[in-house]
């Protein structure tokens, strides 16, 4: 056996994304305005509404979303079982991230509070979508062009702390399971 083999790091075997979420339902959504002219990556959200279990959090997001007052929307909002909603088209500019709206996709991850978990099925869906947007249009999924909102500087100017707080060892895992599948 030669040294490079001894030497050579294990295989780690990786599950890979899911060929279709569980489920795509479409949820429309009033708040968007025109084509995005560029779509450089996508902005990861959590939703944060507080609601007493999972499935009562992807409802009221969507039901949020619904409504013309609330002035904010994302592309698709992901469920704890991983089922994605699509709310607004990919290639119209949802309002979710300020700024970034013009140049970033927006996702909603269900997490009713800071710290409640992401699930499996949640970063299977969530890499599942992004890998079809890298595709459709030309970005690459890497960390820098799918920022935490509270990596930008807009999220970061409101206080965002999104999925994880900025740092955290739960956040890197978070960042390591979907690269994994990315």
């Amino acid at each position: 056996m030669s040294l490079a083999t001894i030497l050579k790091p294990p295989r780690r075997v990786v599950a890979p994304a899911p060929a279709e979420p569980p489920l795509i339902r479409y949820a429309p959504s009033p708040n968007f305005n025109g084509v995005r002219l560029a779509t450089r990556g996508a902005v990861l959200h959590a939703t944060r509404g507080n609601a007493a279990n999972p499935a009562n959090e992807f409802l009221g997001t969507l039901n949020w979303f619904s409504r013309s007052e609330a002035q904010v929307s994302a592309h698709i909002v992901i469920a704890n079982d991983g089922t994605v909603a699509e709310c607004v088209d990919p290639v119209m500019r949802a309002w979710h991230a300020g700024q970034h709206n013009d140049t970033h996709l927006g996702v909603e991850i269900c997490q009713s509070r800071l710290g409640d978990p992401i699930s499996d099925a949640q970063v299977s869906s969530l890499a599942w979508w992004l890998k079809r947007m890298s595709v459709q249009f030309g970005f690459p999924l890497t960390r820098d062009r799918l920022p935490f909102h509270s990596e930008t500087v807009q999220g970061a100017s409101v206080g965002k702390s999104d999925a994880y707080p900025a740092g955290s060892a739960d956040g890197l895992a978070f960042r390591r399971r979907l690269e994994a599948l990315l």
